[in-house]
């Protein structure tokens, strides 16, 4: 079913769009404002709810709380009843200095995690009792209508009952640097893992391109956003190495100290006469005196001192520490597991490879002029990002493609060849066309994934002029296709025609008048193939000396990824975290191990996708 929008065709609706309303609760027209009130009341306010702040005196009592330093408040109170008011203030100096640096790099750290609550959408396009409304999106509830548009954060979780060329960025969840193309047709399995998931949007991902609109079918903490946020509330905080053993000694000392003076006060008061109140206070004023010097107070000053520098130290570096003993943990590091998606690569698209003309390239190698400025024109103007001015607005991949034109020609050169028409990219063609008023007249320009677009295809551009598209050299081009794949590239074609071979048409004989196919037909067919251009999001240039010192301080990397296997495997043989594909693993395939098959393959896997 197509339906027109302005001049957007919409292609794609879920064929059981009744069901899926039912199954939430929704209807066509929308819910009344009594009926979300309602369910709101149900199901709470489209939130992320924070972690439980804790009063300022358990902060406090968490910092204090150590063997070590609650022997040294003890100490520091015996001192003061034995009059040694210098000894009692040094003690108590130290404590209240650890305590202080404690709570002040908490706050920082709690400030960081609270920027989740950032990615939920302020407002909401629903439909509500038959007509479009902006709300809060906190006011969002399960049944809901919700209307996306490029540039929109989504609001909840939704299941897609409409989707035009939609694609939106997953990264936030799935680690993958190329939006996700959307289908609100598409039949996916209920366990499907969260990538698969195409015919659903999720909340705190970003529209990047078309449009479409979804039920919601999950809000606040049942959003998948919202189970990131509650594992982070319910994490479990471990001691680190440099406390077990600061509680060790703390231990040690204590019971060392007690028993030693216990012996001593014993001792005194047997070899002077018995337990006389003079002899008694004497011999309790020994041991506790002893107490005291026994305690190396020293020690929890050096040790927050030498914490407090290292914390100073990364900070600079832009590393924010949330507890003090973490910095000694970094020292007894064995494993780092690192993400791949703005970790490790740069998380934008970059050309890597082109073909054209014939010959396969590195995108270094591409020299503007001859027949590389049609293939410049194609990638620049088929192509609705805006780059300029340092910014970049619009789909990763096309922001690449204009990123990767600029650096050889000025933007002037497209200045005057103004877009007449455009049919955007859709998932069920996979094409994108666009017609364009050339210096040599009206041009067609079509870009897309290099199987389909070779199908509109019949002829080829070459270094001698234009050919037929003949068995051959469609299988050239394949294999082209396929050495860039191999490399876990995302591939696209470009094509073209002179705007007089899209007038004759190729229109079907049963079309009629106002279908849209007539114009797809007229315009995606008889194209002539220019080229290829292969691209991946890169790794991030100091990432390579990371990855070395890593390995020369005997620290493993893994990267655990949201991305597929082939992509992650290419991006860690390229730093150097692995050598062999072997060294990789599905997710999916580590689920179907049991406990003792995980034991034995574990240090085999340096890569999980």
């Amino acid at each position: 079913m197509y339906i027109w929008k302005g001049n957007i065709l919409m292609s794609n609706r879920n064929p059981d769009e009744s069901g899926v309303l039912l199954r939430f609760g929704g209807r066509p027209e929308g819910l009344t404002g009594d009926e979300a009130r309602e369910k709101i009341d149900v199901y709470g306010r489209n939130v992320l709810q924070e972690k439980k702040k804790k009063p300022p005196l358990l902060l406090v009592w968490e910092q204090v709380r150590d063997p070590m330093v609650l022997v040294l408040m003890a100490a520091a109170i015996i001192s003061g009843i034995l009059g040694e008011l210098p000894d009692m203030i040094i003690i108590l100096i130290v404590v209240v200095a650890n305590t202080v640096i404690g709570l002040v790099q908490e706050s920082k750290a709690e400030k960081a995690i609270t920027a989740l609550r950032k990615l939920s959408a302020q407002q909401a396009r629903v439909m509500r009792e038959g007509s479009m409304a902006v709300i809060p999106a906190e006011e969002l509830v399960p049944g809901d209508i919700v209307m996306l548009e490029a540039g929109d954060l989504v609001p909840a979780d939704l299941f897609l009952i409409e989707s035009s060329a939609l694609k939106i960025g997953e990264a936030s969840l799935t680690g993958e640097s190329v939006p996700a193309e959307k289908d609100a047709s598409a039949q996916v399995a209920e366990d499907c893992a969260l990538g698969d998931r195409v015919n659903m949007a999720f909340c705190g991902t970003g529209v990047t391109y078309g449009h479409g609109g979804g039920v919601v079918s999950a809000t606040g903490m049942n959003t998948e956003m919202g189970h990131i946020a509650g594992m982070l509330n319910t994490a479990e905080e471990g001691g680190t190495p440099l406390q077990k053993k600061l509680a060790e000694i703390g231990k040690f000392i204590t019971v060392a100290v007690v028993g030693i003076c216990a012996v001593i006060f014993v001792t005194y008061v047997l070899k002077n006469g018995g337990f006389t109140l003079g002899n008694t206070l004497n011999a309790f004023m020994i041991a506790v005196s002893l107490a005291v010097a026994a305690i190396p107070e020293g020690l929890p000053a050096v040790v927050t001192i030498v914490m407090a520098v290292g914390v100073t130290r990364m900070a600079r570096r832009r590393a924010i520490i949330k507890k003090l003993p973490a910095v000694e943990t970094l020292g007894c590091a064995e494993i780092i597991c690192t993400d791949k998606t703005g970790t490790l690569t740069q998380n934008k698209m970059d050309v890597r490879e082109v073909y054209v003309s014939g010959h396969l390239l590195p995108g270094a190698e591409f020299l503007s002029g001859g027949q590389g400025e049609l293939f410049a024109d194609i990638l620049y103007l088929c192509n609705d990002s805006t780059v300029g001015g340092g910014s970049e607005i619009g789909d990763p991949t096309e922001t690449a493609l204009k990123r990767f034109v600029l650096q050889r020609y000025d933007a002037a050169r497209f200045a005057a060849m103004r877009r007449m028409r455009d049919l955007p990219f859709d998932s069920e063609r996979k094409m994108m066309t666009t017609v364009n008023e050339t210096p040599d007249g009206l041009r067609v320009f079509t870009k897309g994934a290099p199987d389909e677009l070779l199908k509109s295809c019949t002829h080829i551009l070459l270094e001698d002029g234009v050919a037929a598209l003949t068995d051959d050299r469609r299988r050239i081009v394949l294999s082209a296709n396929r050495v860039m794949a191999e490399k876990a590239l995302r591939v696209l074609g470009a094509a073209y025609k002179p705007w007089a071979e899209a007038q004759k048409g190729g229109i079907p004989e049963d079309a009629a008048p106002d279908d849209p196919q007539r114009e797809i037909h007229a315009l995606e067919s008889g194209l002539v193939f220019v080229g290829l251009v292969g691209m991946i999001d890169p790794p991030r240039p100091e990432v390579y000396e990371a990855i070395e010192k890593c390995r020369h301080a005997g620290i493993t990397p893994i990267m655990i990824t949201g991305d597929h296997k082939d992509t992650a495997v290419a991006i860690a043989r390229e730093v150097g975290i692995i050598n062999d594909p072997a060294q990789a693993v599905f997710g999916s395939e580590l689920d179907a191990l049991n406990d003792d098959e995980l034991d034995t393959r574990l240090t085999r896997y340096h890569v999980y996708a």
